[in-house]
């Protein structure tokens, strides 16, 4: 079970993360947890969370058998088709694309991504270099549409 506090963690930590949740039940005490849906996030971010995303399973999204937050529904898909929260988009919180262009850490990021893209020859690692480049150009154009801005 993730708490509010939890949630909170997650959306404004400035890690790469890479997790996934699951929805299901477990068992927790002082020594041990094990469970379905324990394993279903495991499995899940073992095998399907390959970029830094915590990839989120349809069934927490669409809340078919728990009450959700609407948060989760705001969610986006990626283009492998799984529910994620953005860690990275979360974290900047730009709220305008002046902000998101002027700020720091993204341009730290950027140039961390640039750098790491020109050294790296394993396609692997490469793989989510380019994956974390394109998150900024999409946080980047979401920024422009929300504002009214056309970019070229």
């Amino acid at each position: 079970m993730l708490s509010k506090n939890g949630l909170q963690i997650i959306f404004f930590i400035p890690v790469f993360l890479r997790g996934a949740i699951a929805e299901g039940d477990f068992y927790l005490d002082e020594q041990l947890i094990f469970g379905k849906g324990l394993v279903d996030a495991y499995v899940a971010q073992e095998n399907y969370a390959v970029y830094p995303r915590i990839i989120v399973s349809d069934a927490v999204v669409k809340g078919k058998t728990v009450s959700v937050d609407s948060e989760w529904k705001k969610l986006p898909r990626d283009k492998d088709g799984y529910f994620y929260i953005n860690t990275l988009e979360r974290y900047f919180q730009c709220k305008t694309l002046d902000e998101f262009v002027t700020n720091g850490q993204v341009k730290k990021i950027r140039q961390c991504v640039d750098s790491r893209l020109q050294g790296y020859a394993d396609s692997h690692l490469r793989e989510k270099y380019i994956w974390i480049r394109q998150e900024l150009e999409r946080i980047k154009h979401n920024l422009a549409y929300d504002n009214n801005i056309v970019m070229v």
